[in-house]
């Protein structure tokens, strides 16, 4: 017992440490904990110290100039600036590719201070004192492609996306736009009262934002230079700035330790990106323009463009704090570097506890498939049923007019779907070709819930809204319900799910509390208290040793399924979870929210289970 709880206790530290990205520390405590009790939720809490799919160490920089880092065009390998080096890795196995260094001229070495979206030109300042020169370079021979004048300082610079027009800002106040193939000034631009600090060009080439120790947003014509609006709201110098590749959205860093999220059409500020540890020194928006990236000392947040809401936080150890983010061409990774130079990858589809899928406001029941291929959504508007792959596509649709669908299912295997209707209607469907599997059949009662036996798709446990809970077997003669009585039901039970061995089941109850029963007694062995609300989403993990159940109370719970006891709390308290589901083979959960948002939780694979190391 003592042992147990010594786990339990360390856990929830671990937890907190993680949450105050005091990483070192949440890894000794984890390491305390004994092996033979790490579970699901301790390999979840190891991968959260650090949900990187790759840590690239790079050569260290120099100079005060920022790395910068990208993808070239195709994605196929990304690139980081380093003083006067830019160094390349393939971006499928994070492999070295070349490193190439820039020929000092006339005795001048000089350090990188931005690069083109895609890694093949580069912009490098004097190392000399009072020398304003800057120099455009081909990042890949080396050779200077011209040579630019400024008046003073250059404190930031960027890159159209064609890599022909350079704009820069400077420490004085002042910003300028270049041709990058002649070196001839385009236009020269104040407005900023202090330096600037951060700029960006958009997509299409037509707008500048840039931000600066005024704590003002502004936004110019790229082709004139004119000044077209300024948007104030931050309480500090902006530090970074982005525009979304649809020019849609334009996302601003500040030194108030907040990020914004404007509308770049109007400069209208939509969104406030709060709970920044420290000043916002870097910001990426994906190339869909659904994702925001934010870093702030060593922690990289992403959120929703369309809310503002946090989607995810990105923990990891750093040697300094970090100097820039992007996204990879297809929206798949982010990337980011560090001031020392080291490069963090993640996925950018599946990070831990992140938002993987939103659904529609009109999309009221969502079900996801246990390997996350496929999902199920109820639209209400047209009141048909919607299967769609990872990239959104339609796979196929149900059409139903009459009354709204209930509940929703796929079962373990992923082969079958399952929809239930208030007039007690039951179908069931192969959720890959959309045909239906055979004649469900129709229950006394409104059905409120759907959940597969563990152990395929030929059994279902069925609840309706009279309280009753019926198992239907499609192996048997005309597909006749079986009524199974459940003893000691205190509630009524909004959720249900089978162990793997089919020994037990634990019902999710209105009133917050879970039941678990042996299914061949109708006994109840134990009552699991910690919810405040119904619990309308229960798992079994697939070797049945814990219990994952979410709540009308915004968290999920992890629970010790053969001693019962909780073991730890997860989730961001933004909306109630509706449906829980593990991967065959135990690594990943998937939730669901009465809103439509697909959640993702990662495990890490644990080598060496004592001194916590993982792959």
């Amino acid at each position: 017992m003592a042992e147990r709880q010594s786990y339990a206790a360390n856990l929830i530290a671990a937890d907190l440490h993680i949450r105050s990205n005091e990483i070192g520390e949440a890894r000794r405590r984890l390491s305390q904990c004994p092996a033979a009790l790490r579970g699901w939720e301790w390999r979840y809490l190891l991968w959260k110290t650090d949900t990187s799919i790759a840590t690239l160490p790079g050569h260290a920089n120099t100079g005060d100039a920022k790395p910068s880092l990208g993808f070239n065009r195709d994605g196929s390998r990304l690139f980081r600036t380093a003083g006067d080096a830019v160094e390349w890795w393939s971006a499928a196995g994070f492999k070295p590719l070349t490193v190439s260094k820039l020929p000092a001229v006339a005795g001048d070495l000089g350090s990188i201070l931005a690069a083109d979206g895609h890694g093949a030109r580069v912009l490098s300042r004097s190392g000399r004192s009072g020398d304003f020169g800057l120099r455009v370079y081909d990042a890949a021979s080396g050779k200077v492609l011209a040579t630019l004048g400024a008046d003073a300082e250059v404190s930031c610079a960027a890159f159209d996306d064609s890599g022909r027009r350079i704009v820069a800002g400077g420490k004085d106040g002042a910003m300028a736009i270049w041709d990058a193939a002649s070196g001839q000034s385009v236009a020269k631009m104040a407005g900023h009262k202090g330096g600037v600090w951060a700029v960006a060009v958009s997509a299409d080439g037509q707008r500048i934002v840039s931000g600066g120790e005024d704590a003002m947003v502004r936004i110019w014509d790229a082709a004139t230079g004119q000044a077209m609006y300024g948007a104030a709201g931050h309480g500090g110098a902006v530090r970074a700035v982005a525009f979304s590749a649809d020019r849609r959205w334009m996302v601003s860093g500040s030194a108030d330790k907040s990020a914004r999220i404007w509308d770049a059409a109007t400069g209208r500020a939509l969104h406030t990106l709060n709970g920044q540890e420290c000043s916002v020194q870097a910001v990426a928006i994906g190339p869909d323009g659904d994702t925001v990236a934010t870093a702030s000392c060593s922690t990289v947040r992403l959120w929703l463009a369309e809310s503002g809401k946090l989607a995810a936080t990105l923990h990891g150890e750093w040697q300094s704090g970090i100097a820039a983010i992007a996204f990879s061409p297809d929206g798949a990774q982010v990337a980011a570097v560090g001031g020392a130079g080291e490069v963090k990858v993640w996925n950018a589809l599946t990070y831990g506890g992140g938002i993987l899928r939103r659904a529609s406001a009109e999309v009221s029941r969502v079900a996801i498939s246990p390997n996350g291929a496929r999902r199920a959504l109820y639209q209400t508007k047209t009141q048909s049923i919607e299967v769609r792959d990872t990239q959104k596509k339609l796979v196929w649709n149900w059409h139903d007019g009459n009354s709204p669908v209930t509940a929703l299912a796929f079962s373990p295997d992923g082969s079958r779907l399952a929809a239930g209707w208030p007039d007690g209607t039951m179908r069931i469907w192969n959720s890959v070709t959309g045909q239906q599997a055979g004649d469900a059949g129709k229950f006394p009662g409104a059905i409120s819930w759907l959940a597969f036996t563990a152990d395929g798709a030929q059994q279902l446990m069925v609840g309706t809204a009279d309280r009753a809970v019926s198992v239907w077997d499609a192996g048997r003669a005309g597909a006749i319900p079986l009524k199974l009585t459940l003893a000691g039901a205190p509630a009524a039970i909004v959720s249900a799910a089978y162990s793997p061995d089919r020994k037990r089941i634990a019902g999710g109850q209105a009133s917050g509390e879970i039941a678990i029963w042996d299914t061949g007694s109708g006994q109840c062995l134990a009552v699991l208290k910690g919810h405040s609300a119904a619990v309308g989403a229960l798992a079994f993990s697939p070797d049945g040793s814990r219990i994952i159940s979410g709540a009308a109370d915004k968290t999920l719970r992890v629970w010790d399924a053969a001693t019962y006891d909780p073991l730890l709390v997860m989730g961001d308290r933004d909306e109630t979870v509706a449906s829980v589901s593990f991967s065959p083979d135990g690594t990943r959960l998937y939730s669901v929210s009465t809103e439509g948002t697909v959640r993702i939780w990662e495990t890490r694979r644990v080598v060496d289970s004592e001194s916590g190391g993982a792959k």
